[in-house]
């Protein structure tokens, strides 16, 4: 299915505009929950606010994965390459804002509940994409991790 689209395309096949919108829903709600609960100061960032929209999630996401992707010293020196696309202000209330589960309806006892509804979108998309062949090789040590997960 995806074997000769360009990598935009893939990306956008498993982040489809249905987990852009949940995105912008979320980090809406998060938005104003938290303000609404805080005595904001005239210098606070927060008075900035504005109900992000998709094609700023999208904006903002691509940019987090530029930011993995180019390791650069410090944040400044991101914006002489993306400032086009988003403003350094803009891109840290998005930062602290950004939410991915309804605080209002989650479980105290799960440990996924900070991100569980965003992986109930995606990991469906994931499975009726993917099929392994006959032969897969999964190699843990990609990624040093000395914790431990209790799940």
């Amino acid at each position: 299915m995806l074997r000769n689209c360009s990598p935009e395309e893939a990306y956008f096949h498993f982040i489809d505009n249905d987990v852009f919108e949940f995105l912008v829903a979320e980090t809406n709600r998060y938005a104003k929950q938290k303000i609404d609960s805080q005595q904001l100061s005239r210098s606070s960032r927060l008075t900035k606010w504005k109900e992000t929209n998709i094609p700023d999630m999208k904006r903002f996401c691509g940019i987090i994965m530029l930011m993995g992707l180019v390791k650069i010293p410090n944040l400044a020196c991101y914006w002489s390459k993306v400032s086009s696309s988003m403003s350094r202000n803009w891109y840290e209330i998005l930062l602290r804002l950004f939410h991915a589960s309804n605080n209002e309806t989650r479980l105290e006892g799960d440990r996924l509940r900070k991100v569980q509804p965003l992986l109930d979108l995606i990991v469906p998309i994931f499975k009726d994409t993917i099929y392994p062949q006959e032969e897969i090789c999964i190699d843990e040590t990609i990624i040093s991790f000395r914790g431990h997960l209790s799940f």
